[in-house]
């Protein structure tokens, strides 16, 4: 009995909710959470802090927050950052609670750019490691005395590997890249008692990524992109991730860096998503409002992003 509750548990909790990266519904305020080769590929040192609110109506719903960052590493003239070989770092911290379930996890990447007549091409490299808890404490059961219940607590380790490529315009005209996420795909048993070995329901995901600039003037910008994600199990969660973006910006002060942008972004079976940004100075500012096609819309109340960010120039 104890062994059924648990491996029930698992797959309801854990592989249900945990096969996907937990930041992957953010990576329109960062690309770094997609991709480690993005690190590093523009001129300013990014800060960003992400903060998700998923089904608000929902005790104890998904709620995601993370912290991240990415710099270029070189010396010399601004004109000269781009033409010469570039190394970028980045970081995340992120932690994830739906209901009993805890994810916290720390990642660090490292981008190695090498320049082209007109684009610049990285790979990059992230590792990380989580912290993956289920409370039992948490849950409720009908029969609060019954010996079958587990009550104590489980953590486990989880490290994990992902690999990036991105070739992009150095003007941020044009971009492309791919991701192999969740390369490790540790081995997670909640019940040291048990004695099969459950996946812990991270699976191999494989990213593609591009967008352009369709107009680009001294008063309006104009992107489009496309994120489609590939799961190697689960695959009928397979999904593409569409948006589109205008911009109006202060063009008497547009390398300072005063733009509004509004955006909208469909993934494919799932959800629609509007979003605002605000970039001033070195400020960023942006709010995002989900809103899901399933049936459990009518019900859930919505799902909000909010990104908190710095943007530091190395130059000012």
């Amino acid at each position: 009995m104890k062994k059924i509750l648990t491996f029930a548990l698992l797959w309801i909790a854990f592989g249900v909710s945990a096969q996907d990266n937990p930041l992957l519904d953010q990576y329109l305020q960062n690309r770094l959470l997609i991709n480690p080769a993005y690190g590093g590929s523009l001129e300013q040192t990014v800060v960003r802090a992400n903060f998700r609110r998923q089904w608000q109506k929902f005790e104890n719903a998904p709620d995601i927050n993370s912290l991240s960052f990415h710099t270029r590493l070189f010396d010399g003239k601004r004109s000269a950052i781009f033409k010469k070989v570039g190394h970028g770092i980045g970081g995340t911290i992120y932690n994830e609670t739906e209901g009993p379930i805890r994810l916290f996890g720390i990642s660090g990447s490292y981008a190695y750019h090498m320049p082209f007549d007109n684009f610049q091409l990285a790979a990059g490299l992230s590792l990380s490691a989580s912290n993956f808890g289920l409370s039992y404490l948490d849950l409720g059961y009908a029969v609060a005395d019954d010996p079958a219940v587990i009550i104590e607590e489980n953590q486990r380790f989880i490290p994990d590997a992902d690999i990036g490529l991105y070739m992009y315009d150095t003007e941020e005209k044009f971009f492309l890249g791919f991701t192999g996420a969740q390369l490790v795909r540790s081995m997670v048993t909640l019940n040291e008692a048990d004695t099969a070995d459950i996946h812990n329901g991270m699976g191999r995901q494989f990213i593609f990524m591009g967008g352009f600039r369709a107009i680009d003037n001294l008063r309006f910008i104009l992107e489009t992109s496309m994120v489609g994600i590939f799961r190697q199990e689960f695959m009928q969660q397979n999904e593409i991730h569409l948006n589109a973006k205008a911009s109006v910006v202060n063009y008497l002060n547009r390398y300072n860096n005063e733009v509004l942008s509004f955006s909208i972004s469909y993934r494919t079976k799932r959800a629609f998503l509007s979003q605002v940004e605000l970039t001033m100075a070195n400020l960023y500012l942006a709010y995002g409002y989900e809103l899901s096609f399933s049936k459990i819309a009518a019900y859930s109340g919505g799902t909000h992003n909010v990104s908190i960010g710095i943007n530091i120039d190395k130059y000012r």
